[in-house]
C-alpha cells in the first residue's frame, strides 16, 4: 500500500473523492435519474463526490446563456445536494489541487522554455496550469469592492471558503441577474463577496479553448512525423520534468500517468501527416476544458462523466489511470455490487 505523503488537505484521507463533470449535472435538469439514489448512499459509506473546477464555469455560462433555467438550476441542486460533499462541493483547479496534496511545483518553474526543447514544451506548458478557472468565471472582492488578489501559497481555510460560497451562490440564484449581485462570504473574520460579471463563463471558456489551440499551435515549426508515437524515452522525460523540484509521494508524474500520456499522444496525432488532430475544429473545441478535469487525478480521484466519446479516446491509453473513469450509473451499479471503486496508486511507487 502506497503511503501519500504529504497527507492530502480538504478532503480527509479515508474519503475516496469523486470528481463530477458538467454533463453529471446536466442529466439533473431533465429528471431523476437512478443513480441519485446510490450516490447518496455512497456519500454515507466513504466517498466525496465533489463538482469539478470547470464543471462549474461550463454550468455558470449555461445558465447564464439559458440553456440552463433557474428552475432547472434549482432541481440540480436540490437533487445534487444529497451526495455532494458539504465541506468542499466545488474542487479547486490546477494548482491549487497541486496544493491540496503538498505537490506544488516552484513558483515561476513553469513559466517559460524555448520551444526547441520538446520534453520541455509538451510537459510544462500544458501539464500545470495556474490557478483556478473558476476565478476567471466569479470575481471575488473585499467589503471595500477592490479585487482580491490571490497568491500561489497554497490556503486550505480559503480554498474551502471559496468552495462553499460558489456552491451557496449557485444554490442562491434563479437568474443570471442572482449570479451578478453575488453572495458575501468569510476567511478568517473578513468579509468578501464572489459574483459573476456578465459574459465572465463564457469569456473565461473561450480563453481556455484558444489556449488549447495555442498550446499545439505553437508546435508547429515540427516536421510532420516528428513526434512518434508513444517514444517511451521521451514521456520518460516528460515525467522527470514534471517532478523536478516537487517532493510527494507518490511523484507528480505517477499522479498525473493519463495527463501526461494523453497530452503527448494528442501532439503525436497533430503532427502526423496524415489525419492530423486539429484542434482548431468545431467538434474538438473543448479538448482543452476536458483536459483541465484530469488535473483530479492529483487528489487522487474518480472522475464521472456521461460523454462516450471522452471516455473512449482516454481508455484506449496505457495507463493505469484508465480505470479511474466511470460513468454515473457504472459506478453507482459496481458500489451496490460490493465491489467499492477507488482510485488506487501503483503499489511500485
Amino acid at each position: 500500500m502506497t503511503i501519500q505523503t504529504p497527507p492530502r488537505t480538504l478532503i480527509p484521507a479515508d474519503l475516496c473523492v469523486v470528481a463530477l463533470d458538467t454533463n453529471v449535472l446536466r442529466e439533473l435538469c431533465y429528471g431523476e435519474p437512478g443513480w441519485v439514489t446510490t450516490f447518496a448512499q455512497m456519500s454515507r459509506d466513504g466517498y466525496a463526490f465533489c463538482l469539478a473546477d470547470a464543471a462549474l464555469a461550463e454550468v455558470t455560462n449555461q445558465f447564464e446563456r439559458g440553456s440552463i433555467t433557474g428552475e432547472q438550476l434549482a432541481k440540480v441542486i436540490h437533487q445534487a445536494e444529497s451526495f455532494i460533499y458539504a465541506d468542499l462541493p466545488i474542487l479547486p483547479g490546477k494548482r491549487d489541487l497541486a496544493g491540496m496534496v503538498g505537490c506544488l511545483p516552484p513558483l515561476g518553474r513553469f513559466a517559460s522554455f524555448g520551444r526547441t526543447a520538446l520534453e520541455l514544451w509538451l510537459s510544462v506548458s500544458k501539464l500545470l496550469g495556474s490557478g483556478r478557472l473558476s476565478t476567471l468565471v466569479l470575481r471575488t472582492t473585499d467589503r471595500l469592492g477592490i479585487p482580491r488578489t490571490r497568491e500561489f501559497d497554497w490556503d486550505p481555510v480559503e480554498a474551502q471558503a471559496y468552495s462553499k460560497a460558489t456552491w451557496a451562490l449557485l444554490k442562491a440564484s434563479r437568474s443570471a441577474s442572482d449570479l451578478q449581485a453575488g453572495i458575501t462570504y468569510t476567511v478568517r473574520e473578513h468579509r468578501f463577496r464572489v459574483a459573476a460579471p456578465p459574459t465572465a463563463a463564457a469569456t473565461a471558456l473561450a480563453s481556455e479553448r484558444e489556449d488549447w489551440r495555442t498550446h499545439f499551435d505553437q508546435m508547429g515549426f515540427l516536421p510532420k512525423g516528428a513526434i512518434v508515437a508513444n517514444d517511451k524515452d521521451l514521456i520518460a522525460k516528460m515525467a522527470a520534468e514534471v517532478d523536478r523540484g516537487v517532493h510527494c509521494t507518490p511523484r507528480l508524474s505517477v499522479r498525473l500517468d493519463l495527463p501526461i500520456k494523453h497530452l503527448y499522444r494528442q501532439h503525436h496525432l497533430h503532427n502526423r501527416a496524415k489525419a492530423p488532430y486539429n484542434p482548431q475544429s468545431k467538434k474538438k473545441e473543448n479538448d482543452g476544458i476536458d483536459f483541465d478535469l484530469y488535473y483530479v487525478f492529483i487528489l487522487p480521484a474518480l472522475l464521472v462523466s456521461i460523454e462516450g466519446g471522452f471516455f473512449n479516446a482516454l481508455k484506449e491509453i496505457d495507463s493505469y489511470q484508465t480505470s479511474w473513469l466511470w460513468k454515473p450509473e457504472e459506478l453507482a451499479k459496481a458500489w451496490e455490487e460490493g465491489l467499492r471503486p477507488a482510485p488506487n496508486w501503483p503499489s511500485s511507487v
